[in-house]
């Protein structure tokens, strides 16, 4: 009975809502209800809704059916056969792709009474374009490949735009203002995903461009195209240039599998990436092909084959990701040289940046390029040639090292531009901040800090970020910002527009946890869903500021049941920072009885504080707290902060201050508390029981329990774990030879003689993320010492447990677990020894 509410959307003018119900059965169904909440229609395992306006909603339906419902009428019009379907933009067609009795795919135009317009055969290949009027379509019939766009107007036209025998046309791309398309064509022999020719139409002059790779002059012979699938290939603001991806084509190496394989330690990346990922010289490059002149340009070579564009086409950040490696980083740092488009000059822009995602941004409109280096914001004005600091004079940290997870700092999320690039928001800790370029004014646009609110940009982003061409979205310089506000302790949370003069009005704002916030898109009707930990999952409407509209409540059966409570509680670490945890009491709670609790470890978990968690949501890295709730027990989720170089000892001040704390202010058995964690909370459950003695039995899965071995093993993508120590989670700063003291000290399986704490383990028998030896190693530190201890190793699972039986499975041992040595319940026969 127990379900997952997901908001799946909200019609144009406000007038209707989608949503599904999930189940543990995958036995899923969209519903579709009015915003009165008066009338409601079902699809069972429904997906891809979509509304045309308020008056009609479309959905696929298993076995490729698909449905057309009027919603004023509940008229039904059921098609079989569909691989998909579109709306025009116009309201007017419903385009259907249909399979006919060959298998071929047909597009089928229909009013939206059903009745054939027009039809398409032989469909290879389709692309909408982005105002949704056109749409650009590949056909494959009686040995003649073609191109056409289907214009939805107020009749229906076509453009044919090209048509040979023999040959095959795929991947059209649109100009992102829809006036120009760009695809690739091959024999109708090659295989399939490859491409011989480069083809560009203008809409307006209707004339098509060519560039034949195996005729053209300047094509090279070491490279083949690359450019079937849509990030591939992108059409420059002034449609002057076409984008596109190349490989080089390389002869394979094939290897014996009895060969000796040859790892040296100055190669740039491991043996396992090369012959997982091949080199890094087979990647995808790009060129730069000029129609009117005939000509291409090779903008990635051999010194720089990775590119990345600015916003306008005219520049490119050009690079050589192996550069810098070997790495002991996620990612190498990178010396990224600044390459003027027209000239083919480049320069050095930054020598050894962070190679990490979201630390250099283009301004939408090619004005500048944003990065974030030295803990600072920092831009590049394109016209000037000057590089200028934005936040470095303010006395507001925008690094984010509260609590210490990278190093060095990272920033506070990706900025957002407003048109014409007249200015960025950028975000400290609280607040959104305004950089204005031309007047170099930088502005505080929130009061979150002194409200210990942190206040973000709702962004709506479209498009394919990771399109060699790609426009983001900005904001109008006049049009009031839709803000989220999130308590710091997440104790409420709210939504808000932000006017220009500053006003900030508060849409909803409730001591609840509020997610999947939508706005409609022709009125200001918004759509959110509601929850708390005792208060299952709502989908309320609400239009503009007045009072909210419950659409749906989900498992009303929650209700059946003593669900107990959660509250927050105050302690502090040994350094006397103020930290905060989250107590859930048990459902049947009576304070003149004593009960066991369980205390679950990870980081900071304070973000947990009104989520909902449904008994029946089990899953492979965590266990449920409404499972330990309703079993009797308290459950304990305690805010962790760290010292670099110390996270097995900050761990243990902080959760032992938490424990102690709770058992103070609610009826807690201190002689009949657990610990649990998984992965890097595996980590810190098997060292804090090695510290202390005051958990009566403990559960660490797929943790790290020697930082020396783990720091000279291979992560799951083919990487030397030196990276989580020196970089990231494991906080030690300093790699194993400048702190092999450190490591050792923070080492759990050096303390082992020290364990008291009976400890469950377990640990995938596939995992490579934490490798599966690291638990194995406990396990026979333990077994020699003569601990009480039991491993499990679930088969065909890796550092998650994906499989349903091993979720149930070790959802059970838990309770059984914990309920023998919390409890007093017998041993289960698995306790046996063999």
């Amino acid at each position: 009975m127990w379900s997952s509410l997901h908001s799946e959307g909200i019609s144009d003018d406000g007038g209707w809502v989608q949503y599904t119900l999930g189940y543990p059965n995958s036995n899923d169904t969209l519903f579709v209800k009015n915003s009165k909440a008066t009338k409601i229609f079902a699809f069972l395992k429904g997906s891809k809704g979509t509304f045309l306006g308020d008056r009609w909603f479309g959905c696929m339906l298993p076995e490729n059916r698909f449905r057309l419902t009027a919603l004023s009428t509940s008229a039904v019009q059921d098609y079989a056969g569909v691989d998909d379907f579109i709306f025009s933009s116009n309201g007017s067609y419903l385009l259907l792709f249909r399979r006919n009795e060959s298998g071929a795919l047909v597009l089928e135009i229909r009013n939206l009474k059903g009745l054939l317009v027009k039809s398409i055969a032989a469909i290879t290949s389709y692309t909408l374009s982005p105002d949704g009027a056109s749409i650009a379509y590949c056909t494959s019939q009686d040995g003649i490949g073609a191109v056409g766009l289907l214009h939805l107007g107020k009749s229906i036209s076509t453009t044919a735009i090209v048509a040979a025998p023999e040959r095959i046309y795929d991947n059209v791309v649109w100009h992102h203002l829809g006036t120009s398309v760009t695809f690739v064509s091959r024999a109708a022999p090659a295989p399939a995903m490859t491409a011989d020719a480069l083809l560009f139409f203008k809409l307006q002059t209707k004339k098509l461009y060519r560039y034949d790779t195996t005729t053209a002059k300047d094509w090279s012979t070491d490279y083949k195209l690359a450019s079937n699938y849509v990030s591939s290939l992108g059409i420059s603001d002034t449609e002057d240039s076409v984008f596109f991806g190349i490989q080089k084509i390389t002869i394979p190496q094939k290897e014996l599998e009895d060969a000796v394989q040859v790892w040296n330690a100055a190669d740039k990346e491991l043996l396992s990436w090369r012959q997982e990922y091949e080199s890094t010289e087979n990647g995808l490059r790009y060129a730069m092909w000029i129609p009117e002149q005939e000509k291409i340009v090779f903008v990635s070579t051999d010194v720089h084959p990775d590119i990345q564009l600015t916003g306008d086409q005219k520049h490119a950040l050009v690079y050589h990701s192996d550069t810098l490696k070997p790495t002991f980083k996620e990612c190498a740092d990178r010396d990224y040289y600044l390459l003027d488009l027209d000239t083919g000059k480049e320069s050095l822009f930054l020598a050894s940046q962070s190679g990490a995602a979201g630390n250099v941004f283009f301004s939408p409109d090619g004005k500048y390029i944003l990065y974030f280096r030295a803990e600072h914001w920092w831009f590049y004005s394109i016209t000037s040639k000057k590089h200028q600091a934005i936040t470095d004079a303010s006395a507001v940290n925008f690094s984010n090292d509260v609590n210490k997870q990278s190093f060095p700092p990272d920033n506070y999320g990706v900025p957002e531009w407003t048109a014409g690039d007249t200015s960025v928001y950028l975000y400290d800790a609280f607040d959104v901040w305004e950089y204005t370029f031309a007047l170099g004014t930088l502005r505080r646009l929130t009061r979150g800090r002194e409200h210990q609110i942190v206040y973000r940009i709702v962004s709506t982003k479209a498009g394919n970020s990771g399109a060699v061409v790609y426009k983001k979205t900005t904001f109008g310089n006049q049009a009031p910002l839709l803000l989220s506000g999130v308590a710091e302790n997440f104790s409420s949370y709210g939504y808000y527009l932000l006017a220009k003069n500053g006003t900030l009005q508060t849409l909803v704002h409730l001591p609840k946890r509020i997610f999947g916030f939508k706005k409609a898109k022709n009125d200001a009707s918004y759509l959110y869903q509601v929850e708390d930990f005792n208060v299952p999952t709502s989908l309320c409407i609400q239009k503009g500021v007045t009072s909210a509209t419950t659409v749906f409540q989900s498992n009303l059966q929650h209700y059946h049941y003593g669900w107990g409570k959660s509250e927050l509680i105050d302690y502090t670490n040994s350094k006397g920072e103020s930290l905060q945890g989250i107590l859930y009491y048990p459902f049947d709670y009576d304070p003149t009885k004593k009960y066991p609790m369980v205390v679950s470890i990870y980081e900071k978990q304070i973000g947990e504080f009104h989520r909902y968690v449904a008994p029946s949501m089990l899953n492979g890295s965590s266990f449920n707290i409404s499972v330990f709730t309703s079993n009797g027990y308290f459950v304990l989720l305690p805010d962790i902060v760290y010292e670099y170089g110390r996270p097995g000892f900050s761990a243990t001040e902080c959760v032992v201050a938490a424990t102690l704390k709770a058992v103070s202010v609610a009826s807690i058995d201190s002689s009949k508390i657990g610990l649990n964690g998984h992965s890097f909370g595996g980590f810190e459950t098997s060292f804090i029981i090695t510290q202390t003695n005051i958990f009566a039995a403990a559960l660490a899965s797929a943790g790290i329990h020697d930082m020396i071995s783990h720091s000279l093993t291979e992560d799951a993508p083919h990487k030397s774990n030196n990276w989580r120590f020196e970089h990231q989670q494991l906080r030690m700063k300093r790699s194993l030879y400048e702190d092999y003291a450190g490591y050792v000290a923070n080492s759990p399986i050096y303390y082992s003689a020290n364990v008291t704490t009976p400890l469950l383990t377990y640990t995938g028998s596939d995992d490579v993320q934490v490798n599966a030896k690291q638990t194995y190693e406990l396990y026979f530190a333990l077994r020699r010492l003569q601990k009480e201890h039991i491993m499990l190793i679930y088969p065909d699972e890796e550092h998650i447990l994906f499989q349903p039986k091993h979720q149930y499975d070790i959802t059970q041992k838990m309770l059984e677990w914990f309920g023998h040595y919390l409890k007093g319940y017998p041993k289960p026969d698995w306790f046996a020894v063999h």
